[in-house]
């Protein structure tokens, strides 16, 4: 799947359609513009959703400007990725490091899982 660009998700209804009523899977990337992590991954993840191996798409979602979503999420501290496979709401939580080589085929073995 080529996904291009990453989806920016700006409110509770982006989500709805963007992530839960995706029928592929969807990797939710939420960060903060206050985070310096968040700005050294964010180039990681533009370039993900580029990828030409990703059998997914990626989303952002800006933590202050979601605060509901980011509450019933359980997101506690950023950045955080969530992957969201189609029909199902509840999230498998994403660990991805600088150290993972390549995260396309990371997050492909979940969906696939």
């Amino acid at each position: 799947m080529e996904n291009l660009t990453v989806q920016a998700i700006s409110s509770q209804e982006d989500f709805q359609t963007t992530v839960l009523e995706a029928t592929e899977p969807t990797l939710v990337y939420f960060w903060a513009t206050w985070c310096t992590s968040c700005r050294a991954l964010s180039p990681r993840v533009d370039a993900l959703a580029q990828d030409s191996k990703a059998a997914f798409k990626v989303a952002k979602a800006e933590v202050s400007k979601l605060p509901e979503l980011t509450e019933q999420y359980g997101i506690q501290s950023v950045p955080t990725m969530l992957l969201f496979k189609p029909g199902n709401p509840k999230p498998t939580e994403m660990v991805l490091s600088t150290y993972v080589k390549d995260w396309a085929e990371y997050v492909n073995r979940r969906v696939t899982a």
